[in-house]
């Protein structure tokens, strides 16, 4: 039934991969089977038989010809390079070759556990792999090219990466404004600034390459978008990233300012301020992405009023709650000075009271369906 197997892969040098034996399970049986699919890869339809099939797509029976391995590769985890990272959950059976003569992997998914699976079980459960299924095939039936975004952010990183010095210092002038005499920023890890300035020059990437991002997410979403959703969908979009950078923007030009003054202001003659470039990094991200995310709220609330999950009445009698809740969530994300925790809170709540006011205007898919089955009776 299964085409030849070419085993390219398990002909490198053995640092590439680790032979392993899938798992077997009991009583395997097939949900789905994709024919069209079968016969383009070359298998043998009229040898088909459901139970053998099961055997082999669980890992139960290894086909003949075929050499299972998992492949291993290197990679950054956790913040850390790892030179030894690998498939934790997938099998390599072997390559085909399929009518068209492209060459083609067979693989096996959640057939156990591997030597690079890190503690956990190797298993993939039906439902999450459906829906990555269903989503890849979506997005290439709507022809939308992730490898070009992909493409632009990279781009976006290589012009951005000669600068990365420049960026850096941009990125830290609030605190370098605030430290005592004779502090400095410091690393503590010989790769520690390496790594800090490929973060920063990534992020500076994936900003540069928005336009492009933005434009094969509306590819993808657009072709299931009613009519009157795809007038008002793209300028809400454009309004998102304008309020995620008005929000950040709003944080790096007052919050830090004001927060970096009160926690330098610990520093002493037996205590010396000097922050790392990693761990700064990271607390001015949370800062950022917390406030960002935090002006995204008129966005969230006309989306719920749309799918009918929440309505403006309910909205303004949960202003009280809202108000509080504000004001919770920047003590819990904001630097431990009162004007840092007001300069989120009281945002929080005006924003919430701009998302009353836009919502007011968005009518309910329901309703708008419901209107329209009725125009067309």
């Amino acid at each position: 039934m299964f085409p030849a197997f070419t085993l390219r892969y398990a002909r490198l040098p053995e640092h590439f991969f680790l032979r392993f034996d899938p798992v077997p399970v009991e009583a395997p049986r097939l949900v789905a089977f994709n024919r069209p699919l079968a016969e383009q890869l070359g298998f043998d339809l009229d040898a088909f038989d459901e139970h053998q099939a099961a055997e082999w797509f669980a890992g139960n029976t290894v086909p003949e010809g075929a050499e299972p391995l998992a492949q291993a590769y290197a990679g950054h985890q956790f913040g850390h390079f790892n030179p030894r990272l690998g498939d934790g959950r997938a099998v390599l059976l072997g390559e085909v070759t399929d009518r068209a003569g492209r060459l083609r992997d067979i693989q096996l998914k959640g057939a156990g556990m591997t030597p690079f699976s890190r503690g956990a079980d190797g298993r993939a459960p039906l439902g999450p792999v459906l829906r990555e299924y269903l989503v890849s095939e979506a997005m290439h039936v709507l022809g939308v090219p992730t490898t070009r975004a992909l493409a632009a952010v990279l781009v976006g990183f290589l012009a951005a990466y000669p600068f990365k010095e420049r960026i850096f210092e941009f990125l830290i002038r609030p605190m370098n404004e605030v430290l005592p005499e004779g502090s400095s920023f410091i690393f503590t890890n010989p790769a520690e600034a390496f790594f800090t300035y490929l973060k920063v020059t990534l992020l500076v990437g994936f900003f540069l390459a928005i336009p492009v991002v933005l434009y094969q997410f509306w590819a993808f979403v657009a072709p299931g978008l009613y009519r009157s959703e795809r007038k008002v969908f793209f300028p809400t979009l454009l309004l998102s990233i304008f309020l995620f950078f008005f929000g950040a923007a709003f944080s790096f030009f007052l919050v830090f300012p004001l927060a970096f003054q009160f926690l330098v202001g610990f520093a002493s003659e037996q205590i010396m301020a000097m922050p790392t470039m990693k761990e700064y990094l990271g607390f001015a991200l949370t800062l950022l992405l917390a406030f960002g995310f935090s002006f995204e709220i008129p966005v969230v609330c006309m989306a719920l009023v749309r799918l009918g999950m929440i309505t403006v009445e309910g909205m303004r009698a949960k202003r009280r709650y809202v108000f509080a809740g504000g004001f919770i969530l920047a003590a819990l994300i904001t630097p431990p000075d009162v004007i840092s925790q007001l300069l989120l809170g009281f945002p929080v709540w005006l924003l919430y009271e701009l998302g009353i006011i836009l919502s007011a205007r968005i009518k309910p898919r329901s309703e708008e369906e419901a209107e329209t089955a009725e125009e067309e009776s």
